[in-house]
Parts: structure tokens; C-alpha cells; sequence
């Protein structure tokens, strides 16, 4: 068994339901779901919820609400975390997704989205926004007549094949438009969301479970704005919302008003909440004079980060009042520049290439020649970004949620640049964004983590906390 890499913070606790994680895990033993056997986890409603999925309970649930920037916006770290607890507990449905396509590579696993090209998608995270916005942070707007967004079951999936029911997120306003909604060509509704105050309107359709695609039509009576769609399944099981902007911070999210995102999360009704930010904060949490700046002066400008995370979970817990929370630290970063370090020149440039020679190349190789493997190249790794993950382990203690190390798990600070000297390569060249596998990798262990953890929760003794952190990397 693989020593776990999630931190368990003890303070207070949630008490609520949630989800599990892990394909090829024996199940594990289940206490007396009326006893706690450790009631004071900070995982407390997450763990209830997986006993009660794991137990079949009749319309048992555990679902989970990610947050963040490009680790989760691009699903490549969230789509083998939902697929690993979906094919150990059961998929409850795709869950909630922004509606359309709100940017250039927009990336969801074990769904099909598309939208016509009659769409605008304001940010909540700008400077400039304006208006209401949703938990996703993105509105897709339209007011001509035809214009459409679609959302499907994947095909040739496991996961995210069938669906039985999807709520459709809108807003309300007093010159609303309206819209129609489509379910496998046949019109299901026709909606007009108007209200003397702006807020949320959420569309319900029961639907038989099965493939289905869902299209939303503009009528072209008033301008339409969507938040997004979620498709769920009334059986037992696991569902795994991620939302996130491609490099946005928390105190971005924290620029969009409070009514409708407490709404919606109210409505989408998470056991556990996950927040994942860390690597733009690097950038932005700087002392005056970051090259000659020290510990300390990290320290002290990323106490924003403090109270940035302490507001966002206030406002999340206003609508998941009983959630488990669950803060996912920082990856290892080895750009090749950074604000915090000395010098604006990356210290391992590319290779150089020279010219192919005809002839050099038709020289047969010397067969005794031992091929010198090639010396790995050393970024530094920002301090800043330790004191950013610092700050959110301040914010673990101090709000009652559980910790995952990211960096810990790939191997302690600067494992990035083994991650992008591996074969294949786990990280990206820039040092910032892992790979589809290394982002795997790392879904599986904080998957396995989750279910190992869950699992120690029905034996280990009130008072003992697990802490243990491995690398996950080879």
C-alpha cells in the first residue's frame, strides 16, 4: 500500500455526504453508518456520503465541487479523478458544465459540447466585468435568433454515457429573452425567464436514462444568458463537477457577486468542495523587490492568499453549509522566468540544432561509444510558491478542511524539471503545466489518497491523523 499524500488538517468538522476514489481497490470494511468512527475528520460529510453510496443506499450521492484555474478548467486533472470514483462507486451523471464553448480549446471529458458562433462569454474574473455570474464565472450570451448551445452524452464512453435528468442554468432579468430547449430533436420547453430582479433560473427536465443530446435555441425575442448545464442519474453513485478559468486566481472569483453563485451551489448540493489555485498567486503575491526579498517577505505577502481562501469558502458554505472541504497545494513550478527570481533568461535554453549532414549521418556508430545520458538541466523553483502553499496550509488549520501536497507528490521542489526530462515527458517544457500523463498520474494518486484515507477513517483511532506523503512519480 502506497503511504498516503493527503494531509488531513483536524479542526472542524463537516457533516454532510460525499464521494471516494480508486479503480482496483478492494472494497473497504463499513462501519455502522450511524456511527462515526472518526467525528471529527475535516472529510467527515464526504466520507458519509461514500459509505452510503458504497452501501447502495437508495438515491445515495456523493458529489464533489472543483475549483480552479487551468489544472481543473482543462479537465485533464479532473477527468481521471471523476472516472476513477465513478468506476468505483458508480456514475451519478457528467454534472454541472458551463454552457457552449466560452473559449478557444474549451476541454471537457465524458461529454460533447458545441455552440454556434452567435455566442459571447463574459468573464466574471476581468477587471472590467460586469453583471451576474455563476459558479463557472463565465455567462454565453446571444440575443439572435438561432443561436444555439449544445450538450451530449459521449459516445463510446464508460462514463458519461446515459443521463436521466439535466437542470438548465440561466439568468433572470427584466428583458430576458427566451429560449427553447430540445431534447434528441423533439421540443421539450420553451422558457422565458423573466424576473423584476435579476437571479437564478434553473429549467428541470426528467428525462429517461439513456444517450440524449440537449439543444438550446435562441427564440430571438431578448437577449439569453446561460450559466450552464448540468446532466445527472438517480441511481447510486458519484458525481464530479470541475469549473475553472485558465489563469485566473481566487481573489478573481472573489470579484463576481454573491446571490447566484450561493444559488448554485445550493442547487448543485456538494459533500465536498475543493479549491485549486496556487501557481498564478506566484505572480501576484510579490514582495516590492522580489529578487532581493526573503522568506519572510514571502511570507507576508502571501497572507492575501489567507484571506482570499477564508472568503471564498464563507460564500461557498453559504450554500454547502455542511461540506467537507479539501485544499489541493500548488504543483512543483520550474518556469523558465518568474517575477521572484533573479534574471529574465531561461538557465536551460532548447538544445541547439544543427544542420543534417549526408555524410556525417551515413557514418556507421562506434559500437563500444556508451551513449552518456544527456545531464539534467536545473530551474529554480520560485520561493514564492512556497510561501502561497504555506498560506493555504494556514488556511487548512484555520477553516477545518484536509490538504493535498501536489508538489510533495511529485517528488518535493524541483521534481519539475525530472517530470520534464522524463521519457515520456511528465511536464510540459514550460515548467508550469503537467502533461495528459503526468496529470493522470497525479489524479491516481490523490484518487488512490482519497480511497486509502476513506478506508483508514473506519478503523483509525479518534486523535490519530494520517500524514504521510509519497511521490507518485516513478
Amino acid at each position: 500500500m502506497r503511504p498516503s499524500a493527503l494531509l488531513i488538517l483536524p479542526l472542524l468538522a463537516c457533516a454532510r455526504p460525499p464521494p471516494a476514489v480508486g479503480p482496483p481497490l478492494p472494497a473497504p470494511p463499513v462501519a455502522d453508518p450511524g456511527v462515526d468512527p472518526w467525528p471529527d475528520h475535516p472529510l467527515l460529510t464526504f466520507f458519509r456520503a461514500l459509505d452510503e453510496v458504497d452501501l447502495h443506499r437508495p438515491g445515495a450521492q456523493a458529489v464533489v465541487l472543483h475549483l480552479g484555474a487551468s489544472h481543473t478548467a482543462s479537465d485533464t486533472f479532473t477527468g481521471p479523478l471523476r472516472r476513477t470514483l465513478q468506476r468505483r462507486f458508480g456514475d451519478a451523471g457528467r454534472g454541472y458544465v458551463a454552457a457552449g464553448l466560452p473559449w478557444r480549446r474549451f476541454r471537457v471529458v465524458d461529454a460533447r459540447v458545441d455552440a454556434s458562433r452567435r455566442w459571447t462569454y463574459p468573464r466574471g474574473t476581468r477587471d472590467d466585468a460586469t453583471g451576474l455570474f455563476g459558479v463557472a464565472g463565465v455567462r454565453s450570451e446571444a440575443s439572435r435568433r438561432g443561436a444555439w448551445v449544445r450538450r451530449a452524452t459521449c459516445e463510446g464512453c464508460t462514463e458519461g454515457a446515459t443521463f436521466d435528468h439535466v437542470d438548465v442554468h440561466a439568468l433572470a432579468s427584466p428583458d430576458a429573452g427566451s429560449f427553447r430547449i430540445h431534447v434528441d430533436g423533439a421540443l421539450e420547453a420553451t422558457v422565458h425567464p423573466v424576473a423584476d430582479e435579476p437571479g437564478l433560473h434553473v429549467t428541470s427536465l426528467d428525462l429517461p436514462d439513456g444517450p440524449h443530446e440537449v439543444e438550446i435555441e435562441v427564440v430571438g425575442d431578448g437577449p439569453v444568458a446561460l450559466l450552464g448545464l448540468q446532466t445527472t442519474r438517480a441511481v447510486p453513485g458519484v458525481r464530479y463537477h470541475n469549473l475553472g478559468i485558465n489563469g485566473s486566481r481566487a481573489d478573481h472569483w472573489l470579484r463576481m457577486a454573491d446571490p447566484v453563485i450561493v444559488a448554485e451551489v445550493a442547487r448543485l448540493d456538494p459533500d465536498l468542495l475543493v479549491l485549486h489555485w496556487g501557481t498564478n498567486e506566484s505572480t501576484a503575491y510579490l514582495p516590492p523587490d522580489p529578487a532581493t526579498a526573503t522568506p519572510e517577505d514571502f511570507a507576508r505577502a502571501a497572507r492575501r492568499q489567507v484571506d482570499t481562501y477564508l472568503q471564498m469558502l464563507a460564500r461557498l458554505r453559504a450554500g454547502a453549509p455542511h461540506a467537507s472541504c479539501l485544499l489541493v497545494l500548488p504543483s512543483d513550478l520550474v518556469p523558465a522566468s518568474h517575477p521572484a527570481l533573479p534574471g529574465r533568461e531561461d538557465p536551460c535554453p532548447p538544445p541547439e540544432t544543427t544542420p543534417n549532414d549526408p555524410e556525417a549521418s551515413a557514418l556507421p556508430p562506434e559500437d563500444d561509444a556508451p551513449l552518456a545520458p544527456a545531464p539534467l538541466c536545473e530551474r529554480p523553483v520560485p520561493p514564492s510558491l512556497t510561501a502561497i502553499a504555506d498560506a493555504q496550509r494556514e488556511v487548512a488549520r484555520r477553516a477545518g478542511c484536509a490538504t493535498w501536497d501536489t508538489q510533495a507528490a511529485m517528488g518535493g521542489p524541483g521534481a519539475g524539471n525530472r517530470w520534464r526530462a522524463a521519457e515520456p515527458p511528465l511536464m510540459r517544457d514550460d515548467g508550469i503545466h503537467p502533461t495528459f500523463a503526468g496529470y493522470t498520474l497525479l489524479a491516481e494518486g490523490l484518487a488512490d489518497d482519497l480511497l486509502r484515507t476513506w478506508e483508514g477513517w473506519h478503523t483509525t483511532p479518534p486523535g490519530d491523523t494520517p500524514l504521510p506523503t509519497t511521490p507518485v512519480a516513478p
